[in-house]
């Protein structure tokens, strides 16, 4: 299938009549002629040599979608909304082909004399260049009576969050979740199959499993075989009572709709949005866990984890990725590169946001680390909301900052990004260095001394799920720390909450 997906990727490249430039950063205003005011909140396409299109709705919430055609330059061409009798809010962009292109969502349907909202769909919009509408449709289970009932209701909610477009087959794998066929009306993971204009070929819901919970799909990627791999998450009931744990979801469906396998992974509230298959049929997957506060303290701390799968789902091993003591704001994407894969995410120091890329071989082992960061700016890292790639093999980002403007940039095909002025490639956040700790690596005792001679107070060591693993208060200026009790691995280390380092126990 990637064979397949590259294929379509070369015959659009066959417009281009010169070489496309590196690298661009442009910011747009939020108002691109008198009429149309959008927020860039999907994903932009390369659509000629030095043209491109991207999508946005008018203001945060339900409304109108329109898309805007700008050239490299950042001169905007045309600004345009969709004509469309339905408030739809589109979650994100794909393109079908060199001229279609499909806005995926939800949409709000209201009654038709009284105008009260009674129902909430899952939605497509399929559109041209020229921002013509070639066809919208809704999915989901309907409100009883819809649209002639007379007060609103909640139960049946239906919206999707991804599609994956099949070009060989000429289908559509639109995912998300739908709280509209159970009984329970809870959320549960929701794929519908369509062809090109948007019938539905088949509708898929999780079916009842033993224990399971509620549950949504975030993510997806069709297989080298031509299955679809669907990754997010899911609630579990475990003993006797009706306590329900997160657990990181998998699942394996037929290009006819059948579940060949769903698998479970992680215990501290995991949660998976991207998935990466490799060459060797194995997968990636990109999510995070995060560690609750303990009752002592109210500290907890977020952690961005990768973890790798065979071709049938078992977890063959798990990396964390970590940026010192600041919290993981997101994981945009799992990028393919020559040795393995790229990870591209935010981070926050602070208020500020900031990105981090990181670059893995297929083993996981982790090849360079790239934090930019930007402490003179009020937002920091815009939101990236699209990222795909361009005819010359680089990558197009597309999002909007704050309450500020619209961005998009393009990096090269090594992921060397042009941002503003501003910004500054650093090894690593801010840390703690009036803290030292020996040896390291370390087998059996960890010297730890703070140079400035202040009591340690609180000294914490996570590993690499983000859970505690070893916690001592102490007003002494040095410590040694027995760790031949925990297993062999990376930790992070905290002194007072803030970031020291790691440390490699062997």
């Amino acid at each position: 299938m990637k064979k397949y997906h590259l294929l379509l990727i070369l015959l659009f490249a066959k417009t281009i009549t010169y070489a496309q430039p590196e690298q661009f950063y442009h910011e747009f205003s939020y108002l691109f002629n008198d009429t149309v005011p959008l927020i860039f909140q999907q994903n932009s396409f390369q659509i000629s040599d030095s043209t491109y299109l991207s999508t946005g709705n008018y203001g945060m919430f339900f409304g109108l979608a329109g898309r805007v055609i700008w050239d490299s330059s950042g001169n905007v061409l045309d600004a345009r909304y969709l004509d469309l009798d339905i408030s739809i809010f589109p979650i994100g962009l794909t393109r079908i082909d060199s001229s279609r292109f499909l806005l995926y969502g939800e949409s709000q349907l209201f009654h038709p004399e009284t105008g009260d909202y009674i129902d909430q769909a899952a939605s497509l919009v399929c559109f041209n260049q020229a921002a013509e509408v070639l066809w919208y449709k809704t999915y989901g289970g309907y409100a009883p009576g819809y649209p002639d009932i007379e007060a609103p209701t909640y139960e049946y909610l239906d919206f999707f969050c991804g599609a994956e477009i099949d070009s060989i087959n000429e289908r559509i794998y639109a995912y998300g979740e739908s709280c509209s066929f159970n009984a329970e009306h809870e959320d549960k993971p929701y794929v519908v199959c369509t062809d090109y204009v948007g019938d539905t070929i088949w509708t898929w819901t999780m079916p009842d499993l033993p224990n399971l919970k509620n549950g949504s799909i975030k993510g997806a990627t069709l297989t080298e075989d031509g299955d679809l791999l669907l990754v997010g998450n899911t609630g579990r009931h475990e003993g006797d009572t009706e306590k329900t744990f997160n657990k990181g979801l998998v699942i394996k469906l037929s290009a006819s709709g059948e579940m060949l396998w769903y698998k479970l992974w992680g215990d501290s509230y995991p949660d998976t949005f991207e998935v990466l298959e490799l060459p060797d049929g194995s997968f990636v997957l990109g999510g995070y866990y995060t560690e609750t506060s303990t009752p002592d303290t109210d500290f907890g701390i977020v952690v961005g984890i990768l973890v790798k799968m065979d071709a049938l789902g078992n977890v063959i091993s798990e990396r964390v990725i970590q940026r010192g003591g600041y919290n993981i704001i997101h994981l945009y994407k799992l990028i393919e590169t020559t040795e393995g894969f790229a990870v591209l995410g935010s981070f926050r120091i602070g208020d500020i946001g900031n990105y981090f890329l990181n670059y893995y071989s297929t083993d996981m082992v982790c090849l360079d680390e790239i934090n930019l960061v930007r402490e003179d700016y009020t937002y920091g890292a815009f939101r990236v909301d699209g990222i795909s790639k361009t005819y010359d093999g680089g990558y197009l980002f597309t999002g909007f900052s704050g309450s500020e403007y619209n961005v998009v940039m393009k990096a090269d095909s090594l992921l060397n990004f042009p941002l503003s002025e501003g910004w500054n490639a650093i090894e690593e956040p801010d840390f703690n260095q009036n803290i030292s700790y020996y040896p390291n690596p370390v087998k059996s005792i960890l010297h730890i001394e703070s140079k400035d001679n202040k009591p340690l107070k609180q000294i914490k060591m996570y590993d690499m799920f983000g859970r505690i693993v070893f916690e001592k208060y102490s007003y002494k200026n040095s410590i040694p720390i027995d760790v031949s009790n925990i297993e062999t691995g990376i930790y992070i280390l905290l002194i007072n909450n803030q970031y020291s380092g790691k440390v490699l126990i062997e």
